[in-house]
């Protein structure tokens, strides 16, 4: 029982934050390199129309 006391006693004076180490970099978040491919403006470059209702099409198909 000493032993929960303690470790109590313990983990009171600490305060733990387990939320520390969650935050995203700045750096990370303003990740910006030109030289990657642009999936969806190679998907809409051509014919939009078509290439959205291909979109709309794999979206439904998934759903089901």
């Amino acid at each position: 029982m000493e032993a929960f006391q303690m470790l109590k006693f313990y983990l009171k004076k600490e305060h733990p934050n387990f939320a520390q180490n969650w935050l995203t970099p700045e750096k990370h978040m303003m990740h910006d390199d030109p030289d990657e491919e642009d999936l969806l403006h190679r998907l809409l470059q051509d014919n939009f129309q078509d290439s959205l209702d291909r979109v709309i099409q794999s979206i439904n198909s998934h759903e089901d």
